[in-house]
């Protein structure tokens, strides 16, 4: 799962852009991009709309929940996060006191 946690969700939505604007791009395209200039070209695409509809960005831990509970029904017995952008460090404070309570590692 690509996640942009941060306190600031608007803050978030522009380092997932920045970082990871592939996240908002559409079906198969990542498989079918060629070169990385097509894949520059294909990111000029996607805005802050779409990042903040495809990515899950901010402080909400009920988002995530709801995500993780849908992989986890869809018969995804394993989900891995992805925390887009420099700040690591708050995405691992976050996913301890707010979601690990929720889904305990086995």
């Amino acid at each position: 799962m690509a996640v942009c946690y941060s306190e600031d969700e608007t803050k978030a939505i522009k380092t997932a852009l920045k970082y990871w604007p592939n996240g908002g791009l559409p079906g198969e395209i990542v498989q079918e991009i060629k070169t990385p200039k097509h894949f520059e070209q294909a990111a000029e695409l996607v805005t802050v709309e779409i990042i903040a509809k495809e990515v899950i960005c901010g402080n909400g831990a009920e988002r995530y929940i709801k995500r993780i509970q849908e992989n986890l029904s869809a018969g995804i017995n394993k989900v891995y996060f992805h925390q887009i952008g420099p700040d690591q460090q708050s995405f691992i404070k976050f996913y301890k006191k707010e979601l690990l309570c929720h889904f305990p590692i086995k």
